[in-house]
């Protein structure tokens, strides 16, 4: 079992399942369903036995995804977090730009944590774990709920990827 000493870098994360739109209600709105709720508590409580923080969040400001990231802190510690409208309806290159922007501002050391939205958070892990890696550990995609705990390291070749995979949760 991972502990405090293998603080994960980045988490990526999609927010818990949410239902559908009620009459008049529109996508941005949407809430997690029972099973969402008991989903982000069950990765919440997979976070705090691996001693892990979320340190820097920024998370799509749709109501989903702040349902998510607000079960996560409950029982996980975070330095800040932030809502960034570029996470709801943005493409890849909004994530990494606000990822980039997270990480100038958190500097170094702190971990940093993305709450949004697929297909772009599973673009994201595709770019940060590469093809071999993403598709051995998301086999059906980056399903609701999903972690994906990722790594620097510091002794990547030129021409490799920066970063490794710490472990996957799954609600």
């Amino acid at each position: 079992m991972s502990s405090a000493m293998s603080q994960p870098a980045l988490f990526l994360v999609r927010h818990a399942r949410a239902g559908g739109p009620r009459a008049g209600e529109r996508d941005f709105d949407r809430t997690l369903d029972g099973m969402g709720r008991t989903d982000a508590a069950r990765v919440a409580s997979l976070l705090q036995a691996r001693g892990w923080s979320l340190g820097h969040i920024a998370c799509s400001p749709a109501r989903r995804c702040r349902e998510t990231a607000e079960i996560l802190l409950g029982t996980t510690p975070s330095a800040s977090i932030a809502f960034e409208a570029p996470l709801y309806d943005g493409a890849l290159d909004a994530y990494l730009a606000v990822l980039a922007d997270l990480s100038e501002r958190a500097g170094t050391g702190e971990p940093l944590t993305l709450v949004g939205h697929n297909p772009i958070l599973e673009q994201l892990a595709w770019e940060c774990l590469g093809s071999t890696v993403a598709t051995r550990v998301l086999p059906a995609g980056f399903l609701p709920g999903m972690v994906v705990a990722i790594a620097r390291r510091p002794d990547a070749a030129p021409g490799e990827r920066p970063s490794h995979l710490v472990e996957v949760l799954k609600p």
